[in-house]
């Protein structure tokens, strides 16, 4: 790597080590294989706690588990979810899920508090971290 490369920061750096990397068939840095999700195929899940970011479940089950959801990095593929299987979701994904749902009069009768913006006496929503 030159000095040249280390002024640009650490985009210049990581554009720099990728020309000493195996390159992958698509095109770009080469570096797609370290933003590639570990893939889960084929799996069957029961009674089990499961952190879904960071995969890929591909063609799974999940019967009777809870699986924990902090983020959106994270892919289903051809996978059921039983009526028995609790979603878990962190609050920073709330927030997104608070975001849409607040658009739409009829989603207090159908969504727990949880999933609701605060709707404030002056008729404004609030969707923020820190509970107000």
């Amino acid at each position: 790597m030159s000095t040249d490369d280390t002024k640009k920061g650490a985009l210049g750096a990581l554009a720099a080590l990728a020309g000493t990397l195996p390159r992958s068939e698509s095109p770009g840095l080469g570096l797609s294989s370290l933003w590639t999700r570990p893939e889960v195929r084929g799996l069957y899940y029961n009674g089990q706690v499961l952190r879904l970011d960071g995969y890929k479940f591909v063609g799974c089950r999940f019967d009777n588990c809870v699986l924990h959801v902090s983020s959106d990095n994270f892919e289903l593929i051809q996978c059921v979810i039983d009526s028995t299987t609790r979603i878990e979701y962190s609050a920073k994904v709330s927030k997104l899920i608070k975001l849409f749902v607040g658009r739409y009069h009829w989603a207090s009768q159908v969504f727990p508090a949880f999933f609701l913006p605060t709707k404030n006496s002056d008729g404004s929503e609030t969707i923020s971290d820190r509970g107000y």
